[in-house]
């Protein structure tokens, strides 16, 4: 057998003092990166469901009011959220967690949402029936769990629904809204789902605003409100929330881009209107709050609103809390 002889090493205290030293400061600037870097990302999140926020009030008023340019109310639109539970844990409380949040930004644009957690009282079996036919849609939250639970040999909740959903199309195939979820599209729906229905890729949370209100692809928004139809009021609708979808867009890109948060270069102040203003009185619209600048601040308005006034409009540039010349 043969041994190795190792000659041992003695490390200075002060070496290994300072070596510790550096590294739990390393670790700590490590630490700090990755919680103003976090900070950011929840602070975008934010900023982003504020305008969308922003957004669906607008196109819930602007269905309003072009009903009543009509002479008619605002025709109903509900939609039924039909989905396999995950099981227990982290899986069913993100899943949980988003249909809450979908119904919920629904709800602002002015669509109602059966949603179990939230309607399910009483009898289920009735319950559901009497939720998919009072709603003008249901949406299929697809997965391998929806395909799974679907196709088991007893007939499961969700299987009741999905029968009661293809009675219905047969009458209105525009009612069915499919979006996948989790996995693709063989491994989570079932094959009794028509070809040629538009379904919608959801699988990518950073998309979250883009797949809830684009136009083409007809996102779910679009798609309750009824913006794919032809007739007068939804034409007129369509239009109105063209324009909308359009300030929207330009808001999200400033966001992604930075502009308005904390610049430390080439400062711009903007001022986004969200809604059309008119008046026969002076108007003056002031900057937008940046919390710390670091270069020449430039006053520079854009206007997402059309802007009619009798008197002047003065726009009177940024507003920073912060300014420290360089």
């Amino acid at each position: 057998m043969f041994f190795r002889h190792v000659k041992r090493m003695v490390i200075p205290a002060r070496t290994l003092f300072f070596s510790n030293n550096v590294s739990f400061h390393r670790s700590v600037a490590v630490s700090n990166a990755e919680n103003k870097t976090h900070a950011a990302k929840e602070l975008l999140t934010v900023r982003r469901q504020q305008h969308l926020d922003y957004f669906l009030k607008d196109v819930n008023d602007m269905m309003h009011k072009e009903a009543k340019v009509l002479n008619q109310t605002r025709p109903l639109s509900q939609i039924f959220f039909s989905y396999a539970w995950e099981q227990r844990g982290p899986a069913l409380e993100e899943q949980q967690d988003f249909l809450a949040k979908l119904g919920v930004d629904l709800k602002k644009a002015g669509i109602s949402v059966w949603f179990d957690l939230w309607n399910m009282t009483g009898a289920m079996d009735p319950a559901m029936r009497d939720g998919i036919n009072a709603s003008q849609f249901i949406m299929l939250l697809g997965m391998p769990r929806y395909k799974e639970r679907v196709s088991e040999p007893t007939t499961t909740n969700v299987r009741k629904e999905l029968n009661l959903a293809l009675k219905k199309i047969e009458n209105d195939k525009d009612s069915l809204l499919p979006i996948l979820w989790k996995g693709d599209w063989n491994s989570s729906f079932p094959k009794e789902i028509p070809d040629g229905y538009l379904v919608r890729d959801w699988r990518n949370s950073e998309q979250y605003v883009e797949n809830l209100t684009s136009l083409a692809p007809l996102g779910l928004l679009p798609a309750a409100l009824g913006l794919n139809k032809k007739e007068e009021y939804y034409v007129a609708c369509r239009a109105q929330y063209e324009k909308h979808l359009g300030t929207l867009t330009l808001q999200l890109e400033r966001l992604n881009t930075g502009v308005g948060n904390n610049i430390s270069d080439g400062v711009t102040g903007i001022v986004e209107l969200q809604k059309n203003v008119k008046s026969k009185k002076d108007i003056k619209i002031t900057g937008t709050d940046i919390e710390e600048a670091t270069s020449k601040v430039h006053g520079e308005v854009t206007v997402g609103g059309e802007i009619e006034s009798d008197g002047d409009v003065v726009i009177t540039g940024t507003k920073v809390t912060k300014h420290r010349p360089r």
